[in-house]
């Protein structure tokens, strides 16, 4: 069995390019500047969004697909 390796480049529903952080504790959003954790559940990563002062409902548990970093470095133009 192949073993799972959280992906370093990801795609938010696939619009929002991010990355997983030194400390691999969330993907962040370096055009933007925020970041949501994650969740793995049968092979799949979901984003984790729980933040009380900025509530966004709409970025929790969304599938983080992942991605190349050309796909990151383009969806971050400008930024990286």
């Amino acid at each position: 069995m192949k073993k799972f390796e959280l992906p370093v480049y990801v795609s938010m529903g696939g619009r929002t390019e991010m990355k997983l952080t030194e400390d691999k504790k969330e993907h962040y959003r370096i055009a933007g500047q925020w970041s949501v954790g994650y969740e793995v559940r049968d092979g799949k990563v979901f984003s984790v969004y729980n933040n009380e002062y900025s509530p966004m409902p709409w970025l929790n548990n969304v599938e983080l697909i992942p991605i190349t970093e050309k796909e990151w470095r383009e969806g971050n133009e400008g930024y990286v």
